[in-house]
This record gives structure tokens, sequence and C-alpha cells, in this order.
């Protein structure tokens, strides 16, 4: 890896360095500073002359020094020439603006892996404007990730400095779809550690794994074969409700979503009646349920149904009309 070289070409220069200050300093009885200036001028062949007259020894401890230092020199500047030409320092600065970004984002979503789950969760998440931060091992998929425009920390998702590094503390959500059950069980363990509010959703391959996720910490568990399977089923028994799902989901006049917005106390919707609040005149928006703090649903509400801090208002319409009905109900994000 290029900036793995780099980082020795760096360590070489600077063992150079300090070698010929100490060679001098013990040969000659020189200072520091005296022995850092014929380093100086003696790896960059400057010749402003000695800076003390050399005893023998010194003359032959500066012969050596300036082959050895002129050749590890030569060889750490190819090697930064070569890391500027290759875009490595451009890479290097965009990695720290993304750096800088992601310490300022707040209230998002940490996917961890972009492998195919994982990039169906980043084209919802885009689709929907919703922050985000990915979290990706592999290098390769890591640099395609940050070419797109996407906020990537690259290292190992079960790690904590990495989960810190995509601000698991100011993060609302967390989902773990890397491909090994027992990498998601990991990321559930850290992330519940270091954020025990965060809502987290874990992809689980293996049926035995959903309870082990749901024990360590996941709000919820999603298998994409069991998704797929009743996908398929969905597709041969009712095959327009798919339809009509996927149109509601791909249509071009705008994102229309089945979505949600808690009820926030001193809100503009607590303590008012669904007719008072007037959601679909002033979000666009079709209340299709309404879920109370015991977990029971309220399906096609009447208008007389009050509104109270803890409700879920299960809604449907574009995302432009989600956001204004979260602001109503006093969301964070």
């Amino acid at each position: 890896m290029l900036q793995r070289r780099v980082l020795t070409a760096v360590g070489v220069i600077v063992f150079a360095i300090s070698l010929g200050v100490a060679g001098y300093m013990a040969v000659e009885g020189w200072t520091f500073f005296d022995s850092l200036w014929m380093v100086a001028i003696t790896l960059t062949t400057t010749g402003y002359g000695e800076v003390h007259p050399l005893t023998a020894a010194g003359r032959v401890f500066t012969m050596g020094l300036l082959l050895l230092g002129m050749s590890i020199v030569v060889y750490g500047l190819s090697i930064l020439t070569e890391f500027v030409a290759e875009g490595g320092l451009g890479e290097v600065w965009g990695r720290w603006r993304m750096k800088r970004t992601a310490a300022k984002i707040k209230y998002h979503t940490i996917v961890c892996g972009a492998g195919r789950t994982g990039a169906h969760v980043l084209g919802e998440l885009q689709k929907t404007k919703s922050p985000y931060i990915v979290v990706e091992g592999k290098p390769d998929v890591a640099a395609k990730l940050r070419d797109a425009g996407h906020l990537v920390v690259e290292g190992d998702a079960t790690r904590e400095e990495c989960l810190k590094e995509a601000g698991i503390e100011r993060a609302s959500r967390l989902v773990a779809c890397l491909t090994n059950d027992q990498d998601n069980l990991f990321v559930v363990l850290t992330a519940r550690g270091l954020n025990p509010g965060l809502r987290i959703v874990a992809r689980y391959v293996e049926d035995h794994s959903a309870d082990k996720l749901r024990k360590a910490g996941a709000n919820s568990v999603v298998s994409p074969n069991f998704i797929g399977g009743m996908r398929m089923a969905s597709e041969a028994l009712r095959p327009a409700v798919v339809t009509f799902l996927d149109v509601m989901l791909r249509s071009g006049q705008g994102v229309f979503r089945v979505e949600e917005a808690e009820v926030n106390e001193g809100s503009k919707l607590a303590g008012r009646t669904l007719k008072d609040a007037r959601i679909p005149d002033v979000t666009g928006l079709l209340v299709v349920a309404i879920r109370e703090k015991t977990g029971d649903y309220t399906f096609n509400p009447p208008a007389s149904t009050s509104l109270v801090p803890g409700q879920i208002v299960v809604v449907m319409g574009e995302m432009d009309g989600v956001r204004k009905l979260k602001l109503l109900a006093g969301e964070k994000a």
C-alpha cells in the first residue's frame, strides 16, 4: 500500500538524520544543533563547509553518512514523489475533510458493512436524505465509497475505536449488515455498550443467531433469506399488492414511503386530535395507523383520536412531508 510505503520512507529519512546527529555528537563531541546542521548540509550536498574542523574519524563517519544517507534520502524522495503523482496527497486531504465532516454529524445512522445488503441500506438512506456514516473494512470498497461521496470510516466495525470515529455516541441508529453472524454479534455488543439508547438493527443468516443478536442488544433482526422468500411468495399469491408497493416506492413523481414519527412532549401535535392537527393538509401525508405506548395499533384512526406523547404516528407519503411531520412531532431526526 502506497501510504504505508510513504510512512516507511519518512521513517528511514528520520532514522538517517538521527543517526547522523548521534554520530557527530559521539565522534566529534559537538552540540545537538551543530550536529544537526552538519547532517543537513551533508545529506543535501549543499556544501556550506564544515561546522568545525573534522577529525580523521569524523571524516570517515561523514563519508559513510554521505553514502548511506543519500541512498536513503533518494529512496524517500522517490516514494514521496510517487505518492503525490498518484493522487495520494489528495486522498489524504479528502479523508481529513471527511473526518471533520463526520465529527460534526449527529442523530445519524451507522451502517456497518457495505456489501450487497449494506449497499441497499445506503441506497434507501440516500433516497430518504437521512444522514449516515459507513464503516467498511475492505480498503478497495472503502475507497470506492469515498469516491462516490459517502462518509466512510475505514476499519473493523467490531472495534470500539472505529465506531467512536463514526460518532456512535451521537448516532440514533446502527445497522449491522456484515456477512458473518458472529461479526454482527460483536458489533451489536460493542455498539450497545457505547450507546445504550441506540436503535440497532442486525442482519443474520443462521436462524439460531437471531435470539443471540437480540440478547446482545439488537432491537430488531432481519434475515435477507426470509425477506426474499416472503417476497417471492407475495409475488405468487398477491401480485397486485406487490406491484402497488413497487409503484409507491419507485414512483418517478417523488419518494413515497410508509414512515413514522413519535409524538414528543411539548410538540405541536401533543394534546391535539387528528382533526385539529390537520396532518394531511399540513404535510400531504395519509395517516395509516397510530401505535400506542402499550404497543397496540389503531388502524385508520378516526379524526377524534387524541395525540399524546409516546405515540407513534404511521403515515404514507413523500419524504418532504415526513420531514415536516417529524418537526411537528418534535423529533430530532
